[in-house]
């Protein structure tokens, strides 16, 4: 029993973590993704480039994906832009959070929304 438990330790790899605080690090926006590109794809894109990524978010068939990685791996990630990967060209920017409970009207005046708003025909 004891052998086949050394087995099994001997077969299992250890996984890659990385422990990074919040403020060291980055999300980056990847466009220009083949539809068929999935978490795996992205991840073995970087790993060839030397980025580790730390969380990978790819929706299914839509062609961009969100990359979180360390500060240090930022300027090699931007390098990617303008690569092609199965058959179309990479683009690679810093991922721009939306803004939450903050609308921008007709006019392009920033207001606030919510419950409790004022609205009158």
């Amino acid at each position: 029993m004891n052998r086949r438990t050394t087995e099994v330790v001997a077969l299992t790899r250890p996984r890659l973590t990385m422990k990074v605080a919040p403020s060291d690090r980055e999300r980056l926006y990847i466009s220009g993704l083949d539809y068929s590109v999935g978490r795996s794809d992205l991840s073995q894109l970087l790993s060839e480039r030397g980025i580790i990524p730390l969380k990978i978010d790819v929706p299914p068939r839509r062609g961009f994906g969100f990359v979180t990685v360390a500060t240090r791996d930022t300027e090699p990630a931007m390098l990617m832009s303008g690569e092609i990967f199965r058959g179309r060209i990479l683009k690679v920017e810093r991922a721009l959070f939306k803004n939450r409970g903050v609308k921008r009207g007709r006019s392009g005046i920033l207001r606030a929304s919510g419950a409790g708003e004022n609205r009158t025909a």
